[in-house]
This record gives structure tokens, C-alpha cells and sequence, in this order.
């Protein structure tokens, strides 16, 4: 993956009816994101931020080394980003600025 991609895990619990709605949500809105950044860039149709959808329970180890204690958490390049589910826009501004400090990181 390109230095700049972003990679955006919700981890969940199934039996989560919040999850479900925040997965769907975050799905709509990286898939609306992605585009509108390919088109801007003039990028092949890429990911620029990827989505991981992480069962909590298939997954406590890594949930565990996270510190991750409710669901959804949203976690960012390994990192801990929200704990509890964000306004859409909200986390696309977060998400815009992530990718802005990356492409200043660039050159």
C-alpha cells in the first residue's frame, strides 16, 4: 500500500446493533471519500483509506494490545482515533486532515 493510505478498522461485536450501524455508515462514507479523492488526485481508483471490519472476540489479542474496551472503536494506523461512534462529519474532517498531514509529509 502507498505510504499515504489509511487504515481504518472498527472493531465490533456481533451481537452489536450500534456496530452494525456505525459499520454501515463508515462503509458509505469511505466509499464516497475514496472516489471523491481518486477524482481530485486523478488516481486510479484506489485505497486511499482502507476499511477492516475486527470481530472483538476472533481478534482479543489484538484488541487487548489496543486497549480497546467498548465497541465500536474506531482505530486509525494503529491507533486508538474514537471510542465510541462519531458524527459522520466529524470523522471526515479527521480523516481529511490525516490525509492532508500525510501528503505534506510527502513533499
Amino acid at each position: 500500500m502507498p505510504a499515504s493510505t489509511i487504515i481504518l478498522e472498527v472493531f465490533s461485536a456481533s451481537a452489536c446493533n450500534r456496530c452494525l450501524n456505525a459499520k454501515i455508515q463508515i462503509q458509505v462514507l469511505l466509499e464516497r471519500l475514496n472516489v471523491s479523492l481518486n477524482k481530485t488526485n486523478n488516481a486510479p481508483l484506489g485505497c486511499l483509506i482502507c476499511y477492516l471490519d475486527v470481530d472483538v472476540v476472533e481478534n482479543i489479542d489484538r484488541a487487548v494490545e489496543l486497549g480497546i474496551l467498548t465497541t465500536p472503536t474506531i482505530v486509525i494506523n494503529d491507533q486508538i482515533a474514537f471510542t465510541n461512534m462519531p458524527n459522520m462529519t466529524e470523522l471526515e474532517d479527521y480523516l481529511m486532515n490525516l490525509l492532508s498531514a500525510n501528503k505534506s509529509n510527502k513533499g
